[in-house]
């Protein structure tokens, strides 16, 4: 195996998660916040017709952030697999932060029609469902997320290839998105999907990738030089 190379794709891997964090944090907050899964028609209608310029430019960083996350999946899954005797770990955590990018990218295909079409003239009930689907939906993140993060956090657990921080910080982001799926059954508040709340599962699954990408970008150099 040629580690030299293996350390530097690492390296742009971790770059590329720090880009995926920025251009999501980005993303996210340049509209401001969406309207709760409770909102009136109204305010959903007036989101997107109003907000169409920055929707667009939300969908951009959104979407290159998708791609940046895959990259760094992948780079992780390169320094795990490294540490790890069989791979299975590692190959799962990539397999949860690729269904995490391409989920992305669905929903972002989905909200295209919104922006376009239907939020301007479609009649309510259209546009109920779309707009319940996108958010309600994204609950359904916390899986692939627990398990992108998960088996990540196993691998360092067992064999010490990042710190007892990193560790926790993963435990913590696991439960805190499997939580998550709680929001499912809230109708109303800061709980309900899109409510004020749920940026906490986000902002703990950004650390985390923030802590990895670190050590992506600091040690794979080390870690290869071990490996030899």
């Amino acid at each position: 195996m040629d580690h030299a190379n293996d350390a530097y794709w690492e390296r742009v891997a971790g770059v590329a998660g720090i880009v995926s964090v920025v251009t999501s944090a980005l993303g996210t907050f340049i509209v401001g916040a969406p309207p709760a899964a409770d909102a009136t028609m109204e305010k959903i209608r007036a989101y997107y017709t109003h907000h169409r310029t920055e929707l667009l430019v939300q969908m951009l960083l959104l979407a290159a952030g998708a791609v940046a996350v895959i990259m760094f999946a992948s780079g992780l899954r390169s320094f795990l697999r490294r540490h790890e005797s069989s791979g299975n770990l590692s190959g799962a955590s990539y397999g949860g932060g690729l269904t995490v990018g391409i989920l992305v990218l669905v929903g972002l295909f989905l909200e295209i029609g919104l922006i376009y079409r239907a939020a301007p003239h479609a009649d309510d009930v259209l546009l109920r469902t779309f707009f319940d689907a996108l958010t309600t939906g994204a609950v359904f993140f916390a899986f692939p997320i627990a398990l992108y993060v998960g088996a990540a956090t196993i691998v360092v657990s067992q064999t010490g290839a990042m710190s007892k921080t990193i560790f926790w910080i993963g435990v913590v982001t696991v439960i805190g998105n499997l939580a998550a799926a709680s929001q499912l059954f809230v109708d109303h508040g800061p709980w309900a999907p899109g409510g004020s709340a749920t940026f906490i599962p986000f902002l703990l699954l950004v650390i985390w990738e923030v802590a990895v990408a670190v050590v992506l970008i600091r040690q794979p150099s080390a870690a290869a030089s071990a490996a030899e």
